[in-house]
């Protein structure tokens, strides 16, 4: 409603509308904050709105860079309530996106949370939904991301284009994760698809162990991250020490974002001290227990090669897009 008042048209994201229009019941989505999304041109008023509710940049805004290089700001209040003021459904950094002003030229009114807005068609959302699950989080997924994927898919049943999906997918270098998506709805739940769309997206070079590997780490979970397995892997040193450098000496903004109290100014180079010792404290107990060939550690470092080999699988459709 603050948004509105300001002339500020908004999306609700993922759990905020998933909870009431597809879910039905708010108790049935967790969330752990709010993402709304803007028009870009129009994040500067929407920001001085949520601060009119208390709201505070967690980050030092730059606007003019962060439009550029980023996807979205994110915003506490005093409660440390999280939110997260998007202007674009994907990271730039990943090489995929969804054509933006299609999914506002598409938007349709509705109301949610007893406000008036507008929300995503059910294409739009389906794709969204799709990469979010399969590349948002470092291909470490959880089950609810295939349980939005499935009310999704039966909720709009009757409503979806499944043409539309395949042309947008097609266009917008999402035809595998949206493939991935689809596979990992269907192996679970046997969720609704259209086959022809379905073999229509199926790359030339996709294995069954893709999915394998991604719903082994649903189902299972992951002892340590991608960072450390890929360092792991038989690798020249050189790129071992490619992989530590930009894992260790991330872009300032980056830095910005991890830390945002002390990243600023004067204290950058103290940032990147802490970040060494926080990537030291994290990743040497596993890596001790690999060098002590410690059978769990050495299954789990099996099992996120596969998600490696996943993540490589997906980014070479965002390089060859």
């Amino acid at each position: 409603q603050k948004l509105a008042a300001a002339s500020v048209p908004v999306i609700p994201l993922k759990g905020l509308y998933l909870s009431e229009k597809v879910y039905g019941n708010i108790a049935l989505r967790p969330m752990s904050d709010i993402d709304l999304m803007v028009p870009r041109q129009q994040v500067e008023q929407a920001a001085a709105a949520l601060q009119g509710l208390g709201f505070q940049a967690i980050l030092p805004p730059d606007l003019p860079a962060d439009l550029a290089r980023l996807h979205s700001l994110p915003f506490a209040d005093t409660n440390n309530f999280m939110l997260d003021l998007h202007w674009q459904l994907i990271p730039p950094e990943s090489g995929l996106g969804l054509d933006t002003p299609w999914i506002w030229n598409n938007a349709r009114s509705d109301t949610v949370a007893g406000a008036s807005v507008q929300v995503l068609t059910p294409e739009a959302l389906l794709l969204h939904l799709g990469v979010h699950f399969t590349l948002m989080h470092g291909v470490v997924s959880r089950l609810f991301h295939i349980c939005d994927l499935d009310q999704v898919l039966t909720t709009f049943q009757e409503q979806l284009d499944w043409q539309l999906v395949l042309e947008q997918a097609r266009r917008n270098g999402l035809a595998k994760t949206t493939f991935l998506a689809l596979s990992a709805a269907q192996a679970v739940f046997a969720s609704p698809l259209d086959p022809s769309v379905f073999r229509a997206l199926a790359p030339a070079d996709y294995e069954p162990r893709y999915l394998e590997g991604l719903l082994d780490q649903v189902f299972r979970g992951v002892e340590f991250s991608t960072y450390l397995a890929e360092f792991w892997a038989p690798n020249p040193p050189a790129k071992r020490l490619r992989l530590f450098f930009e894992r260790v000496f991330e872009p300032p903004y980056k830095l910005r974002q991890r830390y945002p109290r002390l990243a600023r100014g004067v204290g950058l180079p103290l940032a990147y001290l802490w970040r060494l010792g926080d990537v030291a404290v994290r990743q040497t107990p596993v890596a001790w227990k690999l060098l002590r060939k410690d059978p769990q550690a050495q299954n789990s470092a099996r099992q996120i090669q596969q998600i490696v080999d996943l993540a490589q699988w997906l980014k070479d459709e965002s390089a060859s897009g």
